[in-house]
């Protein structure tokens, strides 16, 4: 039974939740350049550093399951006044860790406060705008979004190359500092009806239940593939720029251009979606990020790789990013109906864990060293997204 206290729903500043959602990427974006550095400076091995950014995004996708449940029950503004305070705290630790383990708990604590903010800010569209309108406001965000990381890999680089990886730590903290205000003074609350308590028992059925919704599942693993191949990536190309002969900054100027692309596709998709509908858009777009990724391998193989041309196969990946995540994402949460939270924080969630995952994995399987073993998973994660995207397209129509 829902509280029968409703709430009208109010129309969002934009820019705040472009802010909120921009926490993942900035937590990403700013600290991958400085991922040889952390190594060095730390005494630690490429696994334990890739624990930096993978506890991140564990953390960041196991909060946004709790973040959207339990917004449904508290409502959006409290979830994410929390969320930016856990995001501000963990930054002050990370920025003093002495050691590894402490900076891998401390991000693994940036990732919790991230995951509320992020999950709010997209959810929050979704209670203000409906159908493709909302797909046209979250590929604004997305694109307005895409900045980031343009300016957090080519700022992050630099920042790391002058005076290391801590200050790359202080700007995160002064991002989550900015979404707490923001959050404190500008938002307003957007769920109209909460739930009058939480019940262990239907938030197992709303997940179960989106685990056998097939338009839902195709959806979100299509969005869950193409943040996976971003954050992958993320993991292992400082090594293969660094065996090109590009340092941190150069990496970042180059890595950047991948949000380019994808900041490309998004003005592309908020003028074409409503023609071409959501799912077919998502389709095209995994389609160009798996053919990216997929002949900057070939060539590799061939013995024509560089960092130019792989850069440029990462700007097209970019793109096809651009018409494939809002609206994959836009999809699934409307295949979900009522459970638009759980359902947010789900798909999120499958989004970093993915992406953690198999960065990971594939630093362990030696991804790190070898261009073939990382870029050939990437490639395959693409195709799969595919496989995916396809799935939803025949599901859409079939309905």
């Amino acid at each position: 039974m829902s509280n029968s206290r409703a709430i009208a729903p109010a129309r969002p500043p934009i820019w705040v939740l472009v802010l909120a959602v921009s926490g993942a990427n900035i937590g990403v974006s700013l600290l991958s350049p400085a991922v040889p550095l952390i190594r060095q400076g730390l005494v630690a091995t490429a696994d334990q550093v890739q624990l930096v950014l993978t506890g991140f995004m564990m953390a960041l996708g196991i909060g946004q399951l709790i973040a959207g449940t339990l917004s449904d029950r508290f409502g959006r503004r409290p979830v994410m006044l929390v969320g930016a305070t856990l995001f501000l705290l963990g930054g002050f630790g990370a920025f003093t860790a002495a050691s590894i383990d402490m900076l891998v708990f401390m991000r693994i604590l940036q990732g919790a406060g991230a995951a509320a903010c992020v999950v709010m800010g997209r959810v929050i569209i979704n209670d203000s705008f409906v159908g493709a309108e909302a797909g046209r406001q979250l590929s604004m965000i997305t694109m307005v979004q895409a900045i980031v990381p343009i300016v957090g890999f080519a700022f992050g680089g630099a920042i790391a190359q002058s005076i290391g990886w801590q200050g790359c730590i202080v700007i995160m903290a002064i991002s989550a500092g900015l979404t707490l205000l923001a959050t404190l003074f500008l938002l307003q609350e957007t769920k109209a009806k909460r739930e009058s308590r939480i019940r262990i028992g239907r938030i197992v059925r709303a997940y179960a239940g989106l685990m056998v919704n097939p338009t839902f599942m195709a959806n979100g693993l299509t969005s869950g593939m193409a943040v996976a191949m971003f954050f992958v990536l993320s993991g292992i190309m400082p090594y293969q720029y660094e065996r090109y002969g590009v340092g941190p900054l150069e990496y970042g100027i180059f890595f950047c251009l991948c949000s380019v692309g994808y900041m490309a596709g998004s003005i592309v998709n908020r003028r074409f979606v409503p023609t071409l509908g959501l799912e077919f858009a998502s389709f095209l777009g995994a389609l160009l990020s798996a053919a990216g990724v997929g002949f900057a391998l070939l060539a590799d193989i061939a013995g024509f790789g560089s960092a130019i041309l792989v850069t440029a196969c990462m700007v097209v990946m970019g793109f096809g990013h651009g018409l494939t995540v809002a609206n994959s994402v836009i999809a699934a949460v409307r295949a979900a109906g009522a459970d638009s939270g759980s359902a947010m924080g789900l798909v999120g969630a499958a989004q970093m864990l993915i992406g953690g995952l198999l960065g990971s994995g594939i630093v362990a399987m030696g991804g790190d060293a070898s261009f073939i073993i990382g870029m050939g998973s990437v490639v395959g994660v693409g195709l799969f997204g595919v496989i995916m995207s396809v799935l939803a397209l025949r599901l859409q129509q079939a309905n």
